[in-house]
């Protein structure tokens, strides 16, 4: 796949064979740099509210992500299952077509995960928890009420030491469940809120 980052001057194209993404030039379309993806590198869109590259990882079941700018990986997202097709909306939220997934969801095929809630969370995985927990409450702001972001931005929050955030949060996570089934998120929800009374 082909992505235009038209503000940086730069374009990407996945590699699958080799498991890396060329940047190049968009006026001399001449290579400029690579970075490297994971095997099966295949579809790559550019999502120009968050300023980054994802890159659709087939086999593994993930995503990379680039920083426009610089050219560098600045993550993968585990997606839980093989990504196919992606686009973003320039607003913040990136549509994801998880092929393995599809005959096993009733309605259309994509998933929805907002670009800066999938930055959050790679953000937790860098082991910086206040840069995610405020990419989680940006994301909050177009998209609320998402149980994913909520959990991300308790998580972060509880290991950012922001402790009445985190209550907050995981609070919230409880809430937003209701009846529903019982998922490990909110057992550990209710193990956070029931250390820190």
């Amino acid at each position: 796949g082909v992505a235009v980052a038209s503000e940086f001057g730069r374009g990407f194209i996945s590699d699958g064979a080799q498991g890396k993404v060329i940047i190049f030039d968009l006026k001399t379309l001449k290579a400029t740099g690579e970075a490297k993806a994971d095997k099966d590198a295949d579809c790559v869109i550019y999502d120009p509210f968050s300023k980054r590259v994802f890159v659709m990882d087939g086999d593994p079941h993930n995503a990379t992500v680039i920083d426009a700018k610089s050219g560098n990986v600045v993550g993968t997202i585990e997606l839980g299952g093989g990504p196919e097709f992606a686009v973003a909306d320039g607003k913040g939220t990136v549509f994801i077509n998880l092929e393995d997934k599809s005959e096993k969801r009733e309605g259309p095929p994509t998933r929805l995960v907002p670009a800066r809630e999938l930055l959050g969370e790679m953000l937790l995985e860098l082991k910086r928890p206040a840069d995610a927990l405020r990419e989680f409450e940006t994301s909050a702001k177009h998209e609320p009420n998402r149980f994913r972001g909520i959990y991300g931005a308790a998580q972060a929050a509880a290991e950012s030491g922001d402790n009445a955030k985190a209550k907050r949060y995981f609070a919230r996570l409880i809430e937003l469940a209701g009846k529903g089934d019982s998922r490990p998120e909110l057992d550990l929800a209710k193990a956070y809120l029931a250390r820190s009374n």
